[in-house]
């Protein structure tokens, strides 16, 4: 008898307002997106999206309004290169900027302020398919373990 997997939460907090989003991993290879308000404790559920979103290459923004998040959806002949970084508005995946990565060596982002986003680049030429939105710098990669700051 096959025993069915029950689905995956992660829960990204928003460091300056009561704003959480929920990933939920499940079933299979779909990925929802709820976005919570810690306030009033209501939840918003959002879409869903046929991917494996890398939740610890994601970050919300500090106030909450735009999720970063590392995706793989297997397509590798498509513009994404098979796995990509999005910015979106939770509780939609619908992407307002994406970056093609095309493996799972990098990828993703942290906010380090809510208009200033560093990407996991790994300087390997990737390149933005659209510029980044609403004044989010690229000034450098982020690279885990080895500081934030650069000039």
């Amino acid at each position: 008898m096959k025993v069915p997997i029950p689905p995956r939460l992660h829960v990204l907090l928003a460091r300056k307002a009561p704003v959480g989003v929920i990933i939920r991993r499940g079933p299979s290879k779909w990925s929802q997106l709820i976005k919570w308000n810690m306030r009033t404790d209501e939840f918003e559920r959002g879409q869903w999206v046929r991917a494996r979103i890398y939740e610890r290459s994601s970050d919300l923004s500090p106030n909450g309004k735009k999720l970063v998040y590392f995706a793989l959806n297997g397509k590798w002949n498509s513009e994404a290169r098979g796995t990509y970084t999005a910015i979106s508005r939770p509780p939609y995946w619908t992407a307002l900027a994406l970056w093609p990565v095309g493996d799972t060596w990098g990828g993703g982002g942290l906010f380090i302020d809510d208009q200033t986003l560093y990407l996991d680049r790994r300087e390997r030429g990737m390149l933005g398919t659209l510029p980044p939105p609403f004044g989010l710098a690229e000034d450098c990669p982020f690279f885990p373990g080895e500081g934030y700051e650069c000039r």
